[in-house]
């Protein structure tokens, strides 16, 4: 069973890599505001096809779930997000 899902695990990186090689294409990462943005498996694959960033955009989710230091994260330049940050989080069932 490993070996299966390690073979899916390449299958999938190989068919995200397929469409985030191309130059006209732009990279749409989305993040949990609580996981380390610099180790994100989505952000390191970026990273391999667009070293400048120029192209790509993060969405950020759960922001409200870690608002310390979410501020540093999206400005510090660890994880060259060219295309800037857009903050989202699901409204609460009382505020609908």
């Amino acid at each position: 069973m490993a070996k299966k899902t390690e073979t899916f695990n390449f299958e999938i990186s190989d068919m995200i890599m397929e469409y985030i090689k191309p130059e006209e294409n732009i990279i749409l990462n989305v993040l949990a505001a609580n996981v380390d943005f610099a180790t994100c498996e989505s952000i390191c694959m970026s990273r391999r096809v667009d070293t400048t960033g120029e192209r790509t955009l993060a969405v950020v989710t759960k922001y409200d779930q870690s608002p310390d230091g979410l501020l540093e994260k999206v400005t510090s330049n660890d994880v060259n997000i060219g295309l800037g940050y857009i903050c989202v989080r699901i409204k609460k069932p009382d505020q609908r």
